[in-house]
């Protein structure tokens, strides 16, 4: 079992994640992986562009090769995918042409996008230790707007989980609903 979870930074991705993964006794991966943590925090201090694209792509293929080899063993969580780099980059023009590469990365066999009342989403992103340009990027309504249509516009069979008042446990039994349901 695959499951990828997505959304704005400030939802809850990694807590509903750990929490998930807890609960399922599967291995929690992100992207980028731990081994890039060095270029992250070079590229996180930058607004997208066609290198960060790159990045970002690539430790998406990474992780993706990780999964592919450890599946018949393991199952995995994943908090940012393919649809996080294509929504963030997109949103700002950088249209790299991907296609050709895509049957390189793993299928997710559920995707979750998590959504939070956009108020609650600023608190949390003022309370994190370190903001990235990218959180002050989208605490901006236009810059938040485009980014949200550009992963709806990307997204097809994506459950929608809205996180506004839920508890972790009530999210996790939702995705674990979601999980005896398919197919």
């Amino acid at each position: 079992m695959f499951i990828v979870i997505e959304g704005l930074d400030g939802v809850g991705k990694t807590t509903i994640g750990k929490s998930l993964s807890r609960r399922l006794h599967a291995k929690l991966v992100k992207t980028p992986p731990e081994s890039m943590h060095l270029f992250h925090k070079f590229f996180q201090k930058r607004s997208p562009s066609n290198l960060s694209f790159l990045f970002y792509f690539f430790s998406v293929m990474i992780v993706s090769l990780k999964i592919r080899l450890n599946i018949k063993k393991n199952s995995f969580i994943c908090v940012r995918y393919l649809n996080s780099t294509l929504a963030y980059h997109y949103s700002f023009n950088y249209d790299l042409q991907i296609r050709k590469f895509s049957f390189l990365i793993k299928k997710p066999d559920l995707q979750i996008f998590l959504i939070l009342n956009e108020n609650e989403r600023k608190k949390r992103l003022k309370f994190r230790n370190k903001q990235s340009n990218i959180d002050l990027l989208t605490t901006i309504s236009g810059v938040r707007k485009k980014i949200l249509y550009k992963y709806y516009k990307n997204i097809h069979g994506v459950t929608i989980i809205d996180t506004t008042n839920k508890s972790v446990q009530e999210i996790v039994n939702i995705i674990i609903y979601e999980i005896t349901n398919i197919k």
